[in-house]
């Protein structure tokens, strides 16, 4: 690269007769200075088109650049350019990765460096932007277009905090999925227990405001949570969902359980392993979810105190619900499949329902221990909305790799 400079001072004289001298039009005259600079090839890196909902895109390693120079005749390979990366979009942040050091926003290239480009955005998924590295002068451009963002995705994302790309991806797929099977919008509260801390599992991915009027969860006493859900200790844990049941025909609870195993232990076998639970003092009109009880059962009433056996169960894991949906029906379900159905006179439970225990009355009893990775409250759900909720979590823990 050749730069031309001049004096600030224009000499007037003319040129003398010696050739030998500095004449004054060679002081006016523009003084080289030679080096180099970067080479503009091979260009801008590919765009990205139609990006799922994502906080991090990253350049492919494929189409990493290298470093180039067009030098002058002399120039010495021993200059360090200096960069600075720009976006479009204030929501994210650009950054840069040269060979094999940290990412940054304004790193340092030398002739034969490789870099590529990055977007990230730490609280919400990123949106269509413009990318562009400056590099002495040169500018490298990169393109992102995002696929039609689902806002409620987008809410549970930026209100859980998650930022890996898989876990996005995987809260995504289950809203949209719930969309497409037209049940989303059956769904008081959906907890999907993704962040691995207690601030992103109290979420309600239907209502995602941070109160007790969105359904938000409220823990109490010993719990474990990580990556896998949520643990109670079974004996102090349970959780508020503030949620008091609301139809004798039409409503749904239900869990995803990972332990097969029989869980709980309040003195009576087959009334334990309360996974989501609810009644008034005295055991009167409850209405529980338990998954595989001490007594080797699946526990389900609804608005009742006269209990019914119910199937026997030796696997409590995968996703049980207790459906209500019409009629006189109490139905339970196990991974979509229809597995028992007693017929009982309902009358709504006064109290909300508790996660991890009963809430009998208003106080926590008969705590469990189950290991929990969904848990749900809805409207009542046909066979064939049971079986597609079903298929859609299983694919979320999949997505997650903790399904089982």
């Amino acid at each position: 690269m050749t730069i031309s400079i001049t004096h600030a001072f224009v000499s007037g004289k003319t040129d003398g007769a010696d050739a030998t001298k500095v004449q004054p039009s060679n002081w006016n005259a523009g003084h080289p200075i030679k080096g180099y600079y970067p080479d503009t090839s091979p260009g801008d890196f590919p765009p990205v088109i139609d990006a799922p909902l994502n906080t991090l895109i990253e350049v492919d390693d494929a189409d990493v650049i290298t470093l180039t120079t067009a030098d002058d005749s002399g120039a010495s390979d021993d200059r360090v350019f200096a960069g600075c990366v720009r976006s479009d979009d204030a929501g994210g942040t650009p950054q840069v990765k040269v060979n094999s050091l940290a990412w940054s926003d304004h790193p340092n290239l030398r002739t034969g460096d490789t870099f590529k480009l990055r977007a990230y955005s730490p609280s919400s998924p990123l949106s269509e932007r413009n990318i562009t590295f400056y590099l002495d002068g040169r500018a490298y451009n990169w393109n992102i277009t995002t696929a039609d963002v689902d806002p409620d995705a987008a809410a549970v994302v930026a209100a859980t905090g998650i930022t890996d790309p898989d876990e996005v991806n995987a809260v995504t797929d289950l809203i949209t999925g719930m969309k497409t099977a037209s049940i989303w919008s059956k769904f008081k509260a959906l907890y999907g227990f993704i962040g691995g801390t207690a601030a992103a599992h109290k979420i309600n991915w239907i209502d995602t405001d941070d109160d007790d009027a969105s359904f938000r969860l409220t823990f109490h006493g010993t719990w474990t949570h990580d990556a896998n859900g949520i643990q109670g200790d079974g004996a102090t844990a349970y959780a508020q969902t503030h949620y008091t049941q609301s139809s004798t025909t039409n409503e749904s609870i239900g869990a995803y359980s990972r332990s097969s195993a029989a869980h709980g232990g309040g003195g009576n076998p087959l009334l334990d392993d309360y996974a989501i639970a609810a009644s008034d003092a005295g055991w009167s009109n409850m209405t529980t979810c338990s998954p595989r009880t001490q007594g080797d059962k699946v526990c389900f009433f609804y608005g009742t105190n006269t209990y019914s056996p119910g199937a026997t169960n030796t696997d409590g894991s995968g996703l049980f619900v207790t459906n209500r949906n019409g009629g006189t029906a109490t139905e339970c379900y196990h991974n979509g499949s229809l597995i028992h159905t007693q017929n009982d006179t309902v009358t709504l439970c006064s109290q909300e329902y508790y996660i991890g225990a009963l809430n009998k009355g208003g106080s926590p009893n008969n705590y469990t221990d189950r290991p929990l990775a969904l848990v749900f409250i809805a409207e009542g759900m046909d066979s064939t909305e049971n079986a597609a909720f079903s298929t859609l979590v299983q694919a979320y823990q999949t997505a997650l790799e903790r399904q089982v």
